[in-house]
């Protein structure tokens, strides 16, 4: 994004530019067809709802972004307010509400012809880094392997992880196969090879989904 497109995305948390002829003046949206992005990919959201989204997640995070052609890139750290925070009353007769704040800079990049946005998570909840990390499941392989062959339910580990530490030695935890994580792809992989096997991946779980990187669109075979 460019910083006016950044710029109106927070100042319009809830709202969005996409499918409007508006997009196409902030860079977002094709100016031949406001159903695609500049590039000719299909759009996908409409209703402007990922930076609450991801309230569900973190409380903090920063959004750095940058255009091809441009020397600089720009970085904004958010801050959004939680439901239980003490705020000031909303301003009922301009129909404001302060939903958090934000700290917007740009700073010289050594790439000028990069493109792309990356979200930084800076302060997750302790519920989403257990949910992430299987906590629950852990566990439970724990306490089964206390249990006996005659009890244990014989829990598997979740089918894609990047290992974990012991709960009470501390060592780090190693697979069956003596390896540290189970991912789908591996560390020899660029980053299409590796999306696509993400993809694919899920899609043994969700039949019919594809994804796109780097504007192309990648479809899985399942």
């Amino acid at each position: 994004m460019n910083p006016a497109a950044v710029a109106h995305l927070l100042h319009h948390i809830g709202g969005s530019a996409k499918r409007s002829l508006e997009g196409a003046s902030l860079g977002i949206t094709s100016t031949a067809d406001p159903l695609m992005s500049p590039s000719g990919r299909r759009l996908i959201g409409k209703i402007g709802i990922g930076l609450f989204s991801v309230a569900q997640l973190t409380h903090r995070f920063q959004i750095i972004t940058k255009t091809t052609g441009d020397p600089h890139r720009t970085v904004a750290a958010v801050a959004l307010r939680q439901y239980s925070d003490q705020s000031p009353p909303p301003d009922t007769e301009n129909g404001e509400y302060e939903a958090g704040i934000v700290n917007v800079w740009r700073e010289p990049a050594t790439d000028p012809d990069a493109h792309g946005t990356t979200i930084v998570l800076t302060d997750i909840r302790p519920q989403t880094r257990d949910t992430l990390r299987s906590a629950d499941l852990w566990a439970a392989i724990d306490s089964d392997t206390e249990l006996g062959p005659d009890k244990a339910r014989d829990l598997k580990p979740p089918a894609f992880h990047i290992g974990r530490l012991q709960s009470q030695s501390g060592d780090t935890y190693a697979g069956e196969a003596g390896n540290l994580d189970s991912l789908p792809w591996t560390s020899d992989d660029d980053s299409k090879t590796a999306f696509t096997k993400l993809v694919n991946s899920v899609c043994t779980w969700i039949p019919g989904r594809a994804g796109v990187i780097g504007g192309e669109s990648i479809s899985s075979n399942c």
